[in-house]
């Protein structure tokens, strides 16, 4: 059987040591923590209707609290498990911005340890519009990872290069900036590079996090760990499976692969508090996910459009050929 997790360290216990958790958007109160898992409902869902046959499943390291027991239900209605996973592993300082978001390290722990064919841990702004019939048989492949295509110099990926060059002052491998919304895999190559993560995440320790903290994260033992994993295995880009849409207003992708080349998997890291609360509220009404095109523009994700008609354009090309 394949699984799909999403992990998040879901615990009270860190409202006032980890209250500038970035990955709730710089707090931990009940509206944020109520926001989160309104964005897990819908992703974790629409992944259980496009994939009936896999076990999708919630992991936590705590029970759902009391307070949030109506989605605990949504989530069960939905197909969803709900697993308690202890937060035993890849702790980092409590003043790691990203700190939390290393949950999913131990979550890929765990994971590798159990009897599934293929897993995977995915981010839970995400949303699912296609089976993921195709993506396990790529996995059956390599390992898989999201690679963000930063290149050489930007600004996210010299840092990285910079703290790999510190811990690993011997070796001068080639540092991919993958992201950390997408883990991959047979379980075999999960165990793999689950390991290879501890002995990056062993390496950081032992320097005492002697690291850039305010951009150390769970992306960056990944991308390390990827560097030692190739030394042996194949590491697999995920591009055409999901991808990372930006849809403010500073930054926006366009791109064919929503629609025409189609991923299976929308990563929506500006939605969390506006497109996944709306399809949030669909869902609660119609107790279904509204078609793609029309889940597109709930998004921003919608197709590019040209100041005159199409066949304005061709009419011109016409005449410019003409001419010739």
């Amino acid at each position: 059987m394949n699984v799909i997790a999403t992990g998040f360290a879901f615990s009270f216990a860190y409202d006032e040591k980890y209250g500038t958790s970035a990955q709730l958007s710089g707090g931990t109160d009940l509206g944020r923590l109520e926001i989160y898992m309104k964005n897990m409902i819908v992703s974790l869902i629409s992944i259980k209707r496009q994939n009936p046959d896999d076990e999708v499943m919630l992991i936590v390291n705590t029970g759902i609290p009391e307070v949030f027991e109506k989605y605990a239900k949504l989530l069960k209605y939905g197909g969803v498990v709900i697993r308690t996973v202890e937060y035993d592993c890849f702790r980092f300082p409590e003043d790691f911005p990203w700190s939390l978001a290393a949950f999913k390290l131990c979550v890929l722990k765990y994971l590798s340890e159990q009897e599934y064919e293929r897993a995977m841990i995915i981010d839970c702004d995400t949303y699912t519009v296609h089976p993921y019939t195709e993506l396990w048989k790529e996995a059956d492949q390599g390992l898989m990872l999201y690679n963000l295509g930063h290149s050489y110099d930007h600004e996210e990926r010299v840092i990285m290069r910079k703290t790999y060059e510190r811990l690993y002052p011997e070796g001068r491998d080639h540092i991919v900036h993958y992201g950390g919304e997408f883990i991959c895999g047979r379980r075999e190559d999960l165990k793999l590079y689950a390991d290879c993560c501890k002995e990056v995440y062993d390496r950081m320790e032992e320097t005492g996090f002697d690291v850039d903290k305010v951009r150390t994260n769970d992306e960056t033992v990944m991308a390390f760990a990827a560097a030692e994993y190739k030394k042996t295995k194949a590491v697999i880009e995920s591009g055409a499976y999901i991808c990372r849409y930006w849809t403010d207003k500073k930054f926006y992708l366009v791109s064919t692969n929503a629609f025409y080349n189609p991923v299976c998997i929308w990563h929506l890291p500006s939605e969390k508090n506006r497109g996944l609360l709306i399809m949030y509220e669909q869902f609660i009404r119609n107790k279904a996910f509204p078609e793609v095109d029309k889940a597109a523009k709930i998004f921003g994700i919608v197709k590019g459009k040209r100041p005159y008609p199409l066949a304005t354009a061709y009419a011109q090309w016409v005449r410019e050929r003409s001419k010739k």
